[in-house]
């Protein structure tokens, strides 16, 4: 086969493989699972209560942060700062990416437990581990956590 027949029958292979694949993803698209959003859904980003452990991991899957917020109700000033964290740390397009759940179950210390794709973290009632915690978590962390990065390495 000459060289220039060569080139012709390659390229058209690439353009018939582009052209296939954008075909299935069209057709996969169309007729591929649907998921139930609606099931799947939290109301807001803060739940004060269980949810099913498949809502929680749908988020986290999805690139959410859920913060799980365990009381024994003496740390009325700490929950007010957890309840603030969704709208606190957001992606630049001013979307939410944490979910806090407040659990309905009594333990001895208050905790919180940090889920997402980076990773978990238990951390205690203060603040300023809360933020550590959340910046090494975050799917997409705040410009706080990369200027905190800074001023610590000098």
């Amino acid at each position: 086969m000459k060289k220039s027949t060569k080139k012709i029958v390659m390229s058209l292979f690439i353009i018939l493989i582009f052209g296939l694949s954008s075909i299935a993803y069209v057709a996969t698209s169309f007729f591929g699972p649907k998921e139930n959003t609606q099931q799947n859904s939290v109301q807001s980003y803060f739940i004060d209560g269980n949810i099913d452990i498949q809502t929680e991991n749908t988020y986290v899957q999805n690139g959410y942060t859920w913060i799980k917020f365990y009381s024994n109700g003496n740390d009325n000033e700490f929950l007010a700062f957890v309840k603030n964290l969704p709208n606190t740390y957001t992606i630049p397009s001013g979307q939410h990416q944490i979910i806090v759940q407040k659990m309905s179950t009594q333990v001895d210390e208050t905790y919180i437990l940090i889920e997402s794709l980076q990773g978990q973290e238990r951390v205690g009632p203060e603040a300023n581990s809360t933020v550590d915690a959340l910046c090494k978590l975050l799917t997409i962390p705040p410009v706080e956590c990369a200027l905190k990065s800074i001023n610590t390495t000098q």
